[in-house]
């Protein structure tokens, strides 16, 4: 079958293995400890029932989990798929019937994915049907959380300087921000203010929103989907260098929606920058076939490529 090759998206993002250590009583939140999330994937491999659905219309399943040729990464497979409407199945040429598509039967989608062992970096395929992002890899890992038990539980017996607090802290995953953003920042001269903003429907519990939507509600606000929270220069110290910092730790909290910046330039002009938390991707070439299935193979060898020479995490 003849192939050809063609651009497919890959989206990057970041898995850390948080610890608190004892003595400094603090939480290190961007510790990684490969041998941990390995344990952790392949726990979840060796369940047979290992499929999640999520929000009663998408199926996530961890199918493989294996070295990849590169030992300094794993690759593996997520089955994915959307159901629960019943439609009907048709050739796209007479657009004749061919036959139906009950509500839970669905079309089997396969989503390749390479992990760093020494980052935490994790690239995943594109999915055309959309149900694998960063929210739904969240949500179906942290529910084969608990298989983890006894190894939290032998780690903090054997470790007293350090320990693994809670299962919601186990392991986290975060979306790796565009370095533009920052790049963006460093040409300002001087930084006047700067806002982050929250969707009230992507955090709906945070007591401050809660608080705003209330008083919404009771003097007959509409469409209030957005909160804007304005830091002044005061606030922010001196400086583009400290108001990059902060923003960097900000952004690494995953708790805003988008971030602005209000400044001048070094030739006194006005300037705002923003930037919403969106997914990092990558652009690579692929070998596809004539029934548009993507070569594995050269998939693989392009994420593990982008690993070693453009990780984002090692900038």
């Amino acid at each position: 079958m003849a192939t050809k090759k063609k651009v497919r998206k890959v989206f990057a993002y970041r898995i850390d293995t948080p610890l608190f250590y004892v003595k400094k009583n603090e939480m290190n939140m961007n510790h990684y400890d490969t041998n941990r999330f390995q344990e952790f994937l392949k726990a979840i491999v060796n369940e047979n029932d290992r499929k999640l659905h999520i929000d009663h219309s998408k199926l996530v399943r961890l199918e493989t989990i294996q070295d990849s040729n590169d030992s300094d990464f794993l690759e593996g497979i997520f089955i994915a798929s959307r159901f629960g409407e019943e439609q009907d199945i048709i050739n796209v040429d007479t657009l004749s019937t061919t036959g139906k598509l009950m509500r839970r039967e669905s079309v089997k989608g396969e989503v390749s994915f390479i992990l760093c062992k020494k980052s935490g970096l994790l690239l995943v395929q594109s999915d055309s049907s959309l149900v694998i992002n960063r929210n739904s890899i969240d949500t179906y890992l942290t529910a084969f959380v608990p298989l983890m038990r006894p190894y939290i539980s032998a780690y903090n017996q054997n470790n007293k300087d350090t320990q693994i607090t809670h299962e919601s802290t186990f392991f986290t995953i975060r979306t790796v921000p565009s370095d533009d953003f920052f790049k963006k920042i460093r040409e300002l001269a001087r930084v006047k203010g700067a806002s982050v903003f929250v969707n009230t429907k992507n955090n709906p519990q945070n007591a401050a929103i809660d608080y705003f939507r209330n008083e919404a509600e009771e003097n007959q606000v509409d469409n209030f989907g957005e909160i804007r929270i304005t830091l002044m220069n005061k606030v922010m110290g001196t400086g583009v260098r400290n108001v990059e910092n902060f923003f960097r730790t900000l952004v690494e909290l995953q708790k805003y929606d988008k971030y602005e910046i209000e400044g001048k330039t070094h030739a006194g002009r006005n300037k705002t920058v923003t930037m919403g938390l969106q997914d990092t991707s990558f652009e690579v070439k692929v070998l596809v076939n004539d029934n548009g299935v993507v070569d594995r193979s050269s998939l693989i060898e392009e994420m593990v490529r982008i690993a070693k020479f453009r990780n984002p995490l090692e900038k």
